[in-house]
């Protein structure tokens, strides 16, 4: 949604949709725009010549939204990719096209996008995701024996900053649930190993895990589950949170005072908490170093 309450969704569709022509006739992605009385201004699908998906899309106060997916092929000429990619294309207040940029990995392997956020003030945005493959220029670190979570950051202007890549639990997969920016350019990531998309059968009781990336991108550990990712992608903090059942970050966001708000579903007592139900979702606060309130 941007300042003046217009709505944007995201998606996939098989066939036409609101005059926009589907000519791949498979699953590709589209945005739509809404008014705040809920009128629609405008569709337009992501791509109509190769499978594509919408995951993810943030709005800024000009009203240009970003959109992050995949594609089997490159969304500025429709030439076929050896192996998917994830994208980030940007659409003006009237829907038409702007930049596209593409991330993709070194390898044949499939790559997801789960969220995206901008920051107008820092004038950049970030995406995350998980993948099976290793990602064009970007830096790993921890361990990997499945798929890994992967955080990018580009300028507002389509430059990319840099790209992580992580793995941190030893015997199950890792996957980058969601992302916000702070007015500095500080990234935060929710990341759950297991995640949702990413999975290869059964896996050990999930963790929870909140990162922060600082600008300048300097690692600086505290211990194996306590870092943090600077403005250029260092890591320096990481908290983890769970209990001996699953459990799985889905969303986070920053409020006005810094504080850091991460939702998901657990299985088990999370923070001594007893369950409800089967599966019961959460909401946990921390402050702007990770540490619960």
């Amino acid at each position: 949604m941007n300042r003046v309450g217009d709505v944007f969704v995201v998606g996939e569709t098989g066939g036409n949709l609101d005059g926009e022509t589907n000519s791949a006739f498979l699953g590709v992605g589209f945005i739509s725009k809404y008014y705040a009385d809920g009128g629609r201004a405008w569709t337009k699908l992501i791509s109509s010549t190769a499978a594509s998906s919408a995951d993810a899309v943030a709005v800024d106060d000009a009203g240009i939204a970003y959109v992050a997916g995949t594609t089997y092929a490159s969304l500025e000429n429709g030439d076929q990719f050896v192996s998917q990619k994830a994208y980030v294309a940007t659409y003006n207040s009237s829907g038409a096209g702007d930049r596209v940029q593409h991330l993709g990995n070194t390898d044949v392997g499939s790559i997801f996008v789960n969220a995206i956020s901008v920051s107008e003030k820092a004038n950049v945005l970030a995406f995350v995701g998980c993948t099976w493959a290793m990602i064009e220029g970007a830096t790993f670190e921890g361990d990997q024996q499945g798929s890994s979570a992967y955080v990018a950051k580009y300028s507002l202007g389509g430059s990319l900053s840099w790209v992580k890549q992580f793995g941190v639990a030893i015997a199950s997969d890792d996957e980058a649930t969601g992302v916000a920016l702070d007015s500095a350019g500080n990234v935060f990531v929710a990341h759950s190993s297991p995640g949702t998309r990413c999975t290869s059968g059964a896996q050990p009781a999930g963790a929870v895990r909140a990162f922060k990336f600082n600008p300048d991108g300097t690692v600086a550990f505290a211990n194996p589950f306590a870092a943090r990712f600077d403005l250029d992608g260092g890591r320096t903090w990481v908290r983890q949170f769970g209990s001996p059942q699953d459990n799985v970050s889905l969303a986070l966001a920053i409020d006005s005072l810094g504080a850091i708000i991460l939702g998901g579903t657990t299985k088990g007592a999370l923070d001594g908490l007893a369950p409800m139900g089967a599966e019961d979702g959460f909401l946990m606060k921390l402050d702007s170093q990770g540490n619960r309130q």
